[in-house]
This record gives structure tokens, C-alpha cells and sequence, in this order.
């Protein structure tokens, strides 16, 4: 009698990348990605979200379906930036992703996009040769991804306006 031996099949994730861009850069480009190749067509449909950006004025909200041919392990969706002269301070918008085909896991069904406006620059706005609380920039830190298993945390660190000097983090 001969023993059949069956290897386990797991069923590929698909997920999305946080980003931080300019609102200069034009465009916004989220990642998407299979974890593995898959043997058959994989697909899943993505829409825009507003956070605190607006798609009537910051970006240009999209729909559509990512298709992944047998071997595909990555998809862009690129989202258009909408560049104005109004100083901001960083916004956000999200990719959402949602009925993935039946072959196919979500690891992650959201991204954000963190749009940092290049129309805000430190400078001494009020004339007085100092940088005041509200000229100086702001350093913050979005949400720390954690990969147990390789050992590492990644910090995301946003500045609210742009700099021409250099500075340290200590």
C-alpha cells in the first residue's frame, strides 16, 4: 500500500501599505500585495476614503478592481493629490480594500495616506526674530507597526511644516 502525502495549501493575504507623501508630489501610491503567488486569478475592489483630507479639495476619490494574474505579487493604486497654496497642516485619506475574490484573504482592508503640505514652512511669521510655539514645526509619531517575528518596529515620523535646517532627535 503506497501512503499519499498532501502538502497543506494555505491561501495567499492580500495587503496594503500606510504612505506619507507631499501634497507636491502629485500622487499617492499605495502597494498592494499578495503575500505569495497564487496558482489562479486573485482580485479585490478598492475605493478612496476622506479622513481629514476632503476629495473635493485635497485629493481625487477612485474606485476600481485589482486584478493579480497567477505569479502577480503586487498592484499600485495611484491616487491623485490636489496641490493648492492654502497652508495645512498633514491630512489623511484611505484606500479601502473589500470583496476579495474567494481565494484570497485580507490581511489588511485599510491604508492611510498622511498628506504633508509643502505650503507651510518654519519661518518667523510675526516679525519678532524668534520662532514662537505656533512657527516652530511639530515632530509626531503615527501608529508603530510591530513585526514580532523578524524583531523589528517601525516608527512613522511626520513633521507638520517643512524646515530648510537640519535637526536631531535625541
Amino acid at each position: 500500500m503506497t501512503d499519499i502525502i498532501q502538502a497543506s495549501v494555505s491561501t495567499p493575504t492580500l495587503s496594503v501599505a500606510d504612505v506619507l507623501v507631499s501634497e507636491a508630489d502629485g500622487y499617492a501610491e499605495f502597494v498592494v500585495r499578495l503575500n505569495a503567488p497564487a496558482t489562479a486569478n486573485v482580485s479585490v475592489q478598492y475605493a478612496t476614503e476622506s479622513g481629514t483630507a476632503s476629495s473635493s479639495y485635497d485629493y481625487v476619490g477612485l474606485s476600481g478592481t485589482l486584478n493579480f494574474a497567477p505569479g502577480v505579487t503586487t498592484q499600485t493604486v495611484r491616487v491623485a493629490l490636489r496641490d493648492d497654496t492654502t497652508a495645512e497642516t498633514a491630512e489623511s485619506m484611505f484606500l479601502k480594500l473589500y470583496n476579495p475574490s474567494a481565494n484570497v484573504k485580507l490581511a489588511n482592508d485599510r491604508a492611510q495616506a498622511t498628506l504633508v503640505d509643502v505650503d507651510m514652512w518654519v519661518s518667523d511669521t510675526n516679525g519678532n526674530s524668534a520662532l514662537d510655539a505656533a512657527e516652530k514645526a511639530n515632530l509626531s509619531i503615527r501608529d508603530v507597526v510591530v513585526d514580532e517575528k523578524a524583531g523589528v518596529a517601525t516608527f512613522e515620523l511626520v513633521l507638520s511644516k517643512a524646515t530648510t535646517e537640519s535637526f536631531s532627535i535625541a
